[in-house]
Order: structure tokens, then C-alpha cells, then sequence
């Protein structure tokens, strides 16, 4: 289930994304956490799957729409905008936020 879609309250903090996420007997929410700095990494201000700790060279982190924004430091330590759209990763598995890695 698509998270922008199926969780409400999402929020991101230090690269753990939290929301109440919806089971699915589409009535009860539950808590759920996961933290993207296990799957995201920072290359030259970009964000990169199957890196890590993205979050350790970004500031201004969000998330609107299950899309993550973030100034991310680039080259000449610059922090340069960038985005990730999360539903490529990270899905709502009867209310746990999981990961989905292509070929895992």
C-alpha cells in the first residue's frame, strides 16, 4: 500500500520517516518507523538507493506527498536541492513501513 495514501502523520527526523501507518482492515492505524539512512546515501548532492546515511550531509530535510526533500551537500561542499520519491522504497505492509529493494 502506498504511503501517501495509507499513513497519515508522516514526519522525518535525523533520516527515521515515522507515521501512523493504516493495517489492513483499512480501520486501525498503528505506529510505525524506518530509518532511510539504511537504504539512501548522498553522491554529489544526489540522493542514491542502496547507499547510506544520507542524512549525516543534509539539512532542510521533509517529506510532502511521499516525496523526501533535502539540501544535500554536493560538490565544494555545497548543499544543493534534492528530491527521492519514496514509493520507489518504501511501501505500508499492514501498517509496517518496509522496504522494497529491487532484487532483495
Amino acid at each position: 500500500m502506498s504511503i501517501s495514501t495509507t499513513c497519515r502523520k508522516v514526519i522525518i527526523n535525523k533520516g527515521l520517516l515515522s507515521a501512523e501507518c493504516l493495517k489492513a482492515d483499512k480501520e486501525t492505524y498503528v505506529n510505525s518507523s524506518i530509518s532511510l539512512d539504511n537504504f539512501l546515501g548522498n553522491v554529489d548532492g544526489k540522493f542514491i538507493l542502496g547507499g547510506k546515511n544520507f542524512s549525516q550531509a543534509a539539512q532542510d530535510v521533509g517529506i510532502i506527498d511521499g516525496v523526501l526533500y533535502a539540501k544535500l551537500k554536493g560538490p565544494g561542499e555545497k548543499y544543493v536541492d534534492a528530491k527521492y520519491d519514496l514509493h520507489k522504497l518504501i511501501m505500508n505492509n499492514d501498517g509496517i513501513l518496509t522496504a522494497t529493494l529491487p532484487g532483495k
